[in-house]
């Protein structure tokens, strides 16, 4: 009996898509993921800053079920100094699924990501808050591509007492909320590689400014289960409908990740 069930643990850990494909959101796969994610920040009246931030995320699936875990170490400018960095974790549940070319709908999944203030706010190595975000993705596949808008509710809420120190003096609460959308598009590219391109849009509704942020996620699959992948991210601050450098917070990042598939 004990065989059995551990001979179906290890089939539910290798459960593949026939074809990996990073660019999909809605597809289930267990991996492991070593990074090196390079972040920029402006911080208004305080000089700008950098982290270089080394991470192992890890990703198990099962049917139907992911779930995902990343932490971090590295070094701020800020101060020059080293530190563990914020950690995440994630919970995905597909319970949608359907292959046919003309379904109007073709995955539809909900998710919980939640961003843990394991990193020192001081040393400017964590964000200093707890971030919470719940959301529903979907899947539209066509014969260029496909697409898989994310929409997501964000809140957000200060741990460190710095952080709401800093809140407080700026008549600010210690939480805040917003709505958040992703189209995610990924369009068809030649065998081993894979491209999504990702603008998205950010509605404060509590103590939270409006954004919009464009990403790039593209890689090479070396081996049939082994890739190299490169992320890169750019925000932006909406200030009277026009878009600005930010001025206050991320400007953007750029990942460096090995992925290797189980």
């Amino acid at each position: 009996m004990k065989k059995t069930l551990f001979t179906l643990l290890l089939l539910s850990l290798s459960l593949l898509a026939k074809d990996i494909d990073p660019s999909n959101p809605t597809q289930m796969n267990t991996s492991l993921n070593p990074t090196v994610d390079y972040q920029s920040y402006n911080k208004d009246n305080e000089k700008s800053y950098s982290n270089t931030i080394a991470k192992i995320e890890g990703q198990i699936s099962g049917p139907g079920v992911l779930l995902l875990a990343e932490v971090g170490y590295g070094r701020s400018t800020f101060d020059d100094d080293y530190g563990v960095a914020d950690s995440r974790l994630r919970f995905f549940h597909l319970p949608y699924s359907n292959s046919s070319e003309d379904a109007f709908i073709n995955a539809f999944g909900w998710s919980v990501d939640t961003f843990i203030p394991t990193g020192d706010y001081s040393e400017r190595l964590g964000s200093g808050a707890l971030v919470i975000n719940p959301g529903i993705v979907s899947a539209h596949n066509f014969a260029w591509g496909a697409l898989y808008p994310n929409l997501m509710y964000e809140y957000t809420k200060a741990i460190d007492s710095d952080l709401k120190d800093s809140l407080n003096a700026q008549g600010l609460d210690n939480s805040s909320q917003a709505i958040k959308f992703d189209l995610n598009i990924s369009p068809k590219m030649p065998s081993g590689w894979w491209l999504m391109m990702t603008p998205s849009f950010t509605s404060g509704i509590q103590n939270s400014d409006d954004a919009v942020s464009f990403r790039v996620f593209t890689g090479y699959f070396f081996i049939k289960n082994q890739a190299i992948a490169v992320e890169a991210q750019y925000n932006f601050e909406v200030q009277e409908d026009k878009l600005n450098a930010i001025q206050n917070g991320q400007e953007g990042y750029v990942k460096l990740q090995y992925q290797y598939y189980f």
